[in-house]
């Protein structure tokens, strides 16, 4: 058996901060021929960086030898959000931790319990994917709409790794990259050429466009980046789709956002309250909002605008705060981590579930008529809040000492402590509240959010 590492980039398949890619070489017994037989993959999975070279063993079942674990494949099952999230173990460890030849056993259930606090729980169409990875929100709607019975077409940008961990279990054979209802295209955003080559073959009948850069604060950074995907990339696809005569046959949903409120002009935030962004990010996406307006009123595009306050999930990235909070807490209890950094923690946002909020955005596209919505749970808590009721799912209870970037949080039970604020984490504008008013999509779609956030 042979197991070489090969690359390590990032996704949040597996609750990780990294990916790493395995070519296999593994003998394994394959029922359906009754017979055992030699199978190589490539397989890109992902785990926290703390639990690397360490075995994921399935519960209720003792460690075998390494030759009778070289003829059999085991599978640990983790939990998360309502799903298995299946991992091929061999000798003693996980493919994906093959960084070490041996480590001790995390149980599946210690794992489910330490990394899953304090998640919310539970054709022809082209789905735009992000730069960087495949999303969060695109990998949940391929799955509703893959079960809906729709052929689903993804645009993904090349990459020197793999990055398609979070959708990796939608291919017919994953160990093969095989697809079936699910196809994938490379492509850009910034490329209008292969945007029209792509939507002239496919020819989709509905285009969801979630491709940005999407994290606020990096967009100060990479400002007219942000602007030329986030923006420009918005109109690149409203232009194929006209060049490839598809007006009248096509209906668009574009990914909005509540930065768009940014300085909320008044509470709580819905269709008609004013916008006024504060970071690039939001400016980026103002004027894809009205270009999608524009082409909806000039040239008769079915187009909406869904305008998602906060969602989240265990595929949210790794350095969005939610995940950055969860992620922690789960190293601290598993003993991999003493303290982590935060920026406002009296920012408060509307966190709803990145599942209810895709269901969304097919409902905005089986309207008779295309109209913009605001998607929101109407609950607003603060990142402070977030922070305590983690630390609660471990029973650790968080006392705040100090005030601005002295504040700390504090173990009432250890004194230890846990979290810290750095400065380096505040946005240069900040957006301190957002809270969504839903009425339009709950009168109107006969959406409600599902998941709580407690």
């Amino acid at each position: 058996m042979d197991l070489v590492p090969q690359l390590s980039a990032g996704c949040t398949n597996c609750f990780g901060t990294g990916d790493v890619t395995v070519v296999k070489k593994q003998t394994c017994f394959e029922p359906s021929i009754g017979e055992w037989k030699l199978e190589m993959s490539e397989l890109t999975y992902d785990l926290p960086v703390g639990l690397r070279g360490q075995c994921l063993k399935p519960e209720n079942s003792d460690m075998q030898s390494d030759k009778s674990l070289q003829m059999k494949r085991r599978r640990a099952q983790i939990y998360e959000d309502g799903e298995d999230c299946k991992i091929e173990c061999i000798k003693y460890r996980c493919s994906v931790c093959c960084f070490n030849t041996a480590g001790p056993c995390v149980s599946a259930h210690l794992l489910q319990n330490a990394i899953r606090i304090m998640e919310l729980q539970p054709g022809g169409l082209l789905p735009v994917c992000e730069k960087s990875n495949i999303i969060e929100d695109g990998s949940y709607l391929a799955e509703f709409l893959l079960e809906k019975g729709y052929e689903v077409h993804g645009i993904v940008r090349r990459s020197s790794s793999f990055n398609t961990g979070r959708i990796e279990h939608l291919y017919k054979n994953p160990q093969a990259h095989i697809e079936g209802n699910m196809k994938l295209h490379y492509g850009d955003l910034t490329d209008s050429t292969c945007l029209v080559k792509i939507i002239n073959e496919v020819k989709p009948s509905e285009i969801y466009n979630l491709g940005a850069q999407s994290h606020v604060k990096i967009s100060f950074d990479l400002a007219e980046y942000t602007a030329d995907v986030d923006g420009v990339g918005t109109l690149r696809l409203l232009d194929a789709i006209k060049t490839c005569g598809l007006i009248n046959s096509v209906k668009f949903y574009q990914a909005s956002t509540s930065e768009l409120f940014g300085k909320v002009q008044e509470i709580p935030q819905k269709e008609t309250t004013p916008f006024y962004p504060r970071s690039p990010y939001g400016a980026a996406k103002l004027y894809a909002y009205w270009i999608v307006v524009n082409f909806r009123e000039a040239y008769n595009l079915f187009a909406v605008n869904g305008i998602l306050f906060n969602h989240e999930s265990p595929r949210r990235g790794a350095n969005f705060v939610t995940r950055k909070i969860s992620r922690s807490v789960a190293k601290i209890h598993l003993g991999q981590l003493d303290c982590f950094s935060l920026g406002n923690l009296d920012a408060k946002r509307d966190w709803g579930h990145a599942r209810d909020y895709v269901e969304a955005m097919w409902l905005m596209l089986q309207t008779d008529e295309p109209e913009d919505f605001v998607i929101a749970t109407g609950e607003v808590h603060s990142v402070r809040e977030f922070v305590e009721k983690s630390f609660k799912h471990i029973g650790k209870t968080i006392v705040w000492e100090g005030k601005n970037e002295n504040e700390v949080g504090r173990c009432k039970e250890t004194g230890k402590i846990h979290v810290t604020v750095n400065h380096k984490y505040y946005r240069p504008t900040e957006v301190d509240f957002l809270q969504g008013d839903s009425t339009k999509a709950r009168q109107k779609l006969n959406w409600k959010p599902r998941v709580t956030f407690d």
